[in-house]
């Protein structure tokens, strides 16, 4: 029993020695969301910005509140963009549809409460580069952002 808890310490401890709260900001003005971001964690990651190997898959978890949304949301969907020299395009490879299905998000998301996901992203093989990374949630029925923010990251070789 003994061995088995100390496994499963050092296994927490590895955790969250590589997983790190990265430094954000909002996209635009943050202008119509109606979230407040917690925190972005990205693990692995040793120091902000991140250092992302191209091929190599990252977990981005995510902590926010609703605000005072009028009604309960149904369903949300997550876009990651890569935002390079100011112009934004779709994260190469990402195709999350459903947010409550498949990143661990109770749905449907009530007014003023906490919530947290986890998505996988995969760092294409392509060059290296310093850029931003945003995270938008979007409310599937409004098309509303919920919560839209970017941080920077370096991929690399």
């Amino acid at each position: 029993m003994a061995h088995r808890l100390g496994a499963i310490l050092f296994a927490c401890l590895v955790y969250c020695a590589s997983s790190l709260h990265v430094r954000t900001k909002p996209c635009h003005d943050g202008e119509g969301e109606v979230s407040k971001l917690g925190f972005i964690d990205i693990s692995p990651c040793q120091k902000d910005p991140c250092a992302l190997k191209k091929g190599g898959s990252y977990r981005f978890s995510v902590a926010f509140t609703t605000g005072p949304v009028p009604k309960t949301i149904p369903a949300v969907t997550t876009h990651f963009y890569a935002v390079i020299d100011g112009v934004t395009i779709p994260w190469p490879h990402f195709n999350q549809t459903d947010t409550c299905r498949d990143s661990g998000i109770q749905c449907p998301l009530s007014a003023n409460k906490p919530n947290t996901f986890s998505i996988e992203l995969t760092v294409p093989n392509y060059f290296d580069i310093e850029l931003e990374v945003e995270v938008r949630l979007e409310d599937v029925t409004t098309k509303k952002n919920l919560l839209c923010n970017l941080l920077e990251v370096a991929v690399v070789g």
